[in-house]
C-alpha cells in the first residue's frame, strides 16, 4: 500500500472538474485508488459522485492510497495534479 498526504491549490476546492480528471486518472491504473479528506472515509477514486461527497476546499489536506502493482506511480500520478493547481 502506498499513500500520500497533499494539500487542495484549488481555490475552488474538488469541484466537477478536477474530480472528473482525478477520475481518468485514476482509470489509466490497475491498482485501487482511494482519497479521504478531514475525518472522512477513504472514497473510490473512480467515481465522480464519491469524490465530490468529500467537500475538499482550498488548503484542505487530502490523503491518497493507492493499493496493486502500479501503487507507486498512481500515487505520484495523482499527488501531483494537487501540487499542479489540480487543474487550474
Amino acid at each position: 500500500m502506498e499513500y500520500k498526504t497533499v494539500t487542495v491549490e484549488n481555490p475552488n476546492g474538488i469541484h466537477l472538474r478536477p474530480a472528473a480528471k482525478i477520475v481518468n486518472i485514476s482509470k489509466k491504473y490497475n491498482s485501487r485508488i482511494s482519497l479521504s479528506c478531514k475525518n472522512c472515509p477513504f472514497v473510490d477514486a473512480d467515481s465522480i459522485m464519491q469524490l465530490l461527497l468529500l467537500q475538499a476546499t482550498k488548503g484542505a489536506q487530502v490523503t491518497v492510497k493507492a493499493e496493486g502493482p502500479d501503487e507507486k506511480e498512481a500515487v505520484k500520478e495523482i499527488t501531483h495534479f494537487f501540487t499542479d493547481g489540480a487543474g487550474i
